[in-house]
């Protein structure tokens, strides 16, 4: 905040000037909310400088033209209907599908850790074969028969 100094030849004195007038802030509407769900949607899906771009655009993830802009979150409002409660958020139904009517819904964190992506085959396949040589090498210090896995 600067000072000013008074002009007179009398006070001399330093006046602060009056405060800047406050400005009042609407109250956010489900729409504004929903606005900012959809943009954050559709950044992951489209944005490659975002971090999480790679989790959504990047594995082919698209989102939803008619879902753009004002309109399409009215669109969206109309589709899916407001957010239960604060504590949900937007999730995809099928993690490989696109965000897009009949494959998104509100959900709480609980319900969207059970619907997470499942682990590759390849995944599998090496985590059951990093086992089965786990058991071999036991069964070589115990000096016993080899067990096979299933």
């Amino acid at each position: 905040m600067t000072e000013k100094i008074c002009r007179c030849s009398i006070c001399r004195k330093k006046h602060k000037p009056p405060p800047a007038p406050k400005q009042k802030r609407r109250p956010s509407t489900e729409l504004d909310r929903v606005c900012h769900v959809l943009s954050d949607a559709r950044q992951r899906c489209e944005n490659p400088y975002r971090v999480s771009y790679k989790y959504y655009g990047g594995r082919g993830i698209v989102f939803f033209e008619g879902w753009r802009g004002l309109d399409g979150a009215r669109a969206f409002l109309d589709h899916i209907g407001p957010r239960p409660t604060p504590e949900h958020t937007l999730d995809r139904i099928n993690n490989d599908g696109n965000y897009e009517p009949g494959n998104v819904r509100w959900a709480t964190r609980k319900e969207q850790a059970q619907n997470r992506r499942r682990p590759s085959v390849i995944r599998e396949n090496k985590w059951n074969a990093l086992r089965a040589e786990r058991l071999r090498r036991s069964a070589d210090l115990l000096k016993t028969e080899t067990v096979t896995v299933s």
